[in-house]
């Protein structure tokens, strides 16, 4: 009897591995084969170095509308619990965003970085803010009006997002100030890391948050985008907060605290998108139609003008 078990656990778990091995090469050969769809009235410039070395996680993917003479520009930090996740992550739809918005007359740049655990949180932060620096540098070439720059961020991409843009440190590196960013999206984002991280499960804590922040409280309050609201307020840009209703707790917890502590003068009520998780929101962004994506059109719509 319990060499028929045995057995059964062999052949269960080669079949497993059978099915995640089909599933790897499907994707494999999908990814390589890919090929970017081609929008009308949209530039697409993909592979563009925002830091000069050969690194590929230091390139980010350009999307401009052909027609506008001067538009807004949204720079977007995808998610991937700080551990996985690229510009062209889940079959390029970070770059489906980033072609839609060209098509409605708003610019945007897919960032990728590096990632822990072979980087730190502070070279992810590194890289945003000089994926920000090469904007701040370049913009004016590519037809970006660059009192419209809007730092965007999804998940842990809204964290990141948020340390450079309440945090002046990251881009003092590049002898910049946070006022280059003119506007601050935070989608779905964690932003009170000390608080979350003791809360969190232990498999989530293990996997997800100690291979990130470590486990010295200290370093988790430092890297809580909340530390710094207080000492910055002054220099905080307009900020859209928002998330899908079928969302996490804590993401849901978190959007609501940040824009409580941020206040009316920063931001308005968070938005809150019917029908949506913390996956679907993301699949479901490039539709023009979507409430999300009017959100965000709207939200960059008001940025430099003035009330």
């Amino acid at each position: 009897m319990k060499i028929f078990k045995l057995k059964d656990m062999v052949i269960y778990f080669f079949l497993f591995f059978c099915v995640i091995g089909a599933a790897f090469l499907a994707w494999y050969f999908l990814h390589k084969s890919y090929s970017p769809p081609v929008v009308a009235g949209v530039r697409a410039i993909y592979d563009i170095s925002y830091i000069n070395d050969e690194m590929y996680k230091h390139q980010l993917d350009l999307f401009l509308p052909e027609k506008e003479k001067k538009y807004p520009m949204v720079i977007f930090v995808h998610g991937g619990g700080w551990k996985h996740g690229d510009r062209r992550a889940l079959i390029d739809v970070y770059g489906d965003i980033g072609r839609s918005f060209a098509a409605g007359g708003i610019g945007a740049a897919v960032v990728s970085y590096r990632l822990v655990p072979e980087y730190s949180l502070e070279d992810q932060l590194s890289d945003v803010a000089a994926a920000l620096s090469w904007m701040h540098q370049n913009g004016t070439e590519y037809g970006i009006d660059m009192n419209r720059i809007i730092l965007c961020g999804h998940s842990s991409g809204a964290h990141l997002a948020s340390m450079v843009a309440f945090d002046p440190r990251w881009l003092v590196e590049y002898n910049l100030k946070t006022d280059i960013i003119n506007g601050l999206i935070l989608w779905s984002g964690l932003y009170y890391i000390k608080e979350n991280i003791p809360k969190a499960r232990f498999f989530s804590r293990h996997r997800i948050w100690y291979p990130a922040f470590g486990k010295k409280p200290e370093y988790w309050e430092l890297m809580s985008p909340v530390s710094y609201v207080e000492k910055n307020r002054s220099s905080l840009p307009k900020t859209l907060i928002l998330y899908g209703k079928k969302n996490f707790k804590r993401v849901k917890e978190h959007s609501h605290k940040l824009a409580e502590l941020l206040g009316p003068g920063i931001t308005g009520e968070v938005a809150v998108i019917d029908g949506e998780g913390h996956f679907s929101e993301v699949f479901h962004a490039d539709e023009s139609d979507n409430q999300l994506f009017k959100k965000i059109v709207e939200f960059v719509g008001s940025i430099g003008i003035e009330p």
